[in-house]
């Protein structure tokens, strides 16, 4: 996993060819968990459903607050979350 890849990276006694490797590994397990839409823990997919859910009934009784039970149902998606912390990161970056 990406806790054991991030922990072996840790070692300061590795040699540079296997901190490599390991650096590439995580950049790999980074981008398949931040590729996929709907959470992996099942409570947090239960939270979603439901809040998506409540947007649903909100939108068909033409209630507006749906938007913001989508938008924060939108932050439980890892891949929005990875494609808004990515974006942001080189809007903050270009600023130095």
């Amino acid at each position: 996993t990406l806790t054991e890849v991030n922990a072996a990276l840790a070692d300061k006694n590795l040699t540079a060819e296997l901190r490599t490797q390991l650096q590439e590994s995580a950049a790999a397990l980074s981008g398949q968990l931040m590729s996929i839409w709907l959470p992996i823990s099942d409570i947090r997919r239960a939270i979603m459903l439901v809040l998506f859910l409540v947007g649903l009934r909100a939108f068909v009784n033409n209630n507006d607050i749906y938007i913001i039970y989508w938008i924060v149902t939108a932050l439980f998606s890892p891949r929005i979350v990875g494609e808004v912390t990515y974006y942001f990161g080189r809007l903050m970056g270009s600023f130095k």
